[in-house]
């Protein structure tokens, strides 16, 4: 089979060569740059466009990993090209090309939201109400594709982090202005949002195309864990914690709000009832941890998951149990042990 992934040098494209090159006979990339970090697999072929509006689908695609557009959470009046438009004119191409099996619709939290500000977990089926204009071109695009024959599958993230993770993302906006405002720490942020760790979406990626033929045209949340800044901040200091008053608490613009109120939290029935697989809350925490000590260290994070980790006495015990802990968040394991 053969992959074709739209953006391909932004955060997530970038997470999702390397498993997308182990599952794939040929990963075709298009994007507006090239990067040189392509180069390391064999099976890469670049396809660059200037115009996410004039290109020409190859015809031997099976599966679409289509994440193409603006990132940013913002408004502005170029996102109904940016995201609309660009995603209207791979649709178009896909229609009627029965050898794609499958488009995979990158979406976002912000197509759906929840501003009424209740604290019930945002479902598949809830009613749309996007604050932005980025989150009103992501649900207009996910309606557009609904209107097309072939088969796709909607998935929605909520805020995703990891290694090569833009430095304006949210997550890191969020850290570098904790690190910077000590006494944001000391607040009491009662409010809870979902995450999703690349890590994690790679395996739900691996699972769906063994399951692809029994979930087509549908939409699904996907999310790693719930946290709140608490749970940040706590990695930084452990300060006591001051209740800020509801009534101040009510009148905040919704962005702020939602530090305080769970309206960000993804409901995971669907992911359970099609047994995608969940994520180690231990390694939730280890990977923000690492995010951390990049922000206050400067210390190049992709060295903890990239490097490799000698065990000694791994075949057994304690020791298989490092193997296995370490088995998910290092690229090399090598054990040492007698012979028995």
């Amino acid at each position: 089979m053969n992959v074709l992934i739209t953006g391909s040098t932004g955060f997530i494209g970038t997470s999702i060569i390397k498993m997308c090159s182990e599952k794939f006979d040929t990963v075709y990339l298009l994007s507006r740059n090239i990067s040189s970090s392509f180069s390391n697999f064999n099976n890469v072929k670049i396809i660059i466009t200037k115009n996410y509006l004039d290109y020409t689908l190859p015809s031997n695609i099976n599966i679409i990993y289509h994440l193409a557009g603006n990132p940013e959470y913002k408004n502005g009046p170029n996102y109904k090209n940016d995201i609309f438009l660009i995603s209207d004119y791979l649709f178009n191409q896909c229609e009627n090309k029965n050898e794609i099996k499958c488009l995979y619709f990158f979406s976002s939290f912000a197509a759906i939201e929840n501003t009424n500000h209740n604290s019930s977990p945002i479902t598949e089926n809830d009613k749309s109400d996007p604050i932005t204009d980025y989150g009103y071109w992501k649900y207009k695009t996910e309606n557009r594709l609904k209107s097309y024959s072939f088969n796709f599958l909607i998935l929605r993230l909520p805020m995703t982090f990891g290694i090569n993770m833009r430095s304006d993302s949210h997550i890191n906006k969020i850290i570098k202005f904790l690190i910077r405002f000590p006494i944001l720490q000391n607040v009491n942020y009662s409010g809870c949002f979902s995450i999703l760790s690349v890590r994690h979406l790679n395996q739900i990626l691996i699972y769906l195309l063994k399951k692809e033929n029994n979930m087509h045209r549908q939409i699904l949340n996907l999310k790693s864990s719930d946290i709140s800044l608490n749970d940040i901040a706590s990695m930084i200091d452990l300060n006591k914690k001051i209740n800020l008053p509801w009534l101040l608490i009510k009148i905040l613009p919704y962005k702020l709000k939602c530090l305080f109120v769970n309206t960000l939290i993804f409901s995971d029935e669907k992911m359970k009832i099609n047994n995608l697989p969940s994520y180690d809350n231990y390694l939730i925490k280890y990977e923000l941890k690492q995010m951390i000590k990049f922000q206050l260290y400067n210390k190049d994070i992709s060295n903890y998951f990239n490097s490799t980790t000698v065990i000694f006495g791994g075949s057994q015990g304690l020791g298989l149990e490092f193997v296995k802990y370490f088995s998910k968040i290092r690229k090399k394991i090598i054990i040492i042990d007698k012979i028995s």
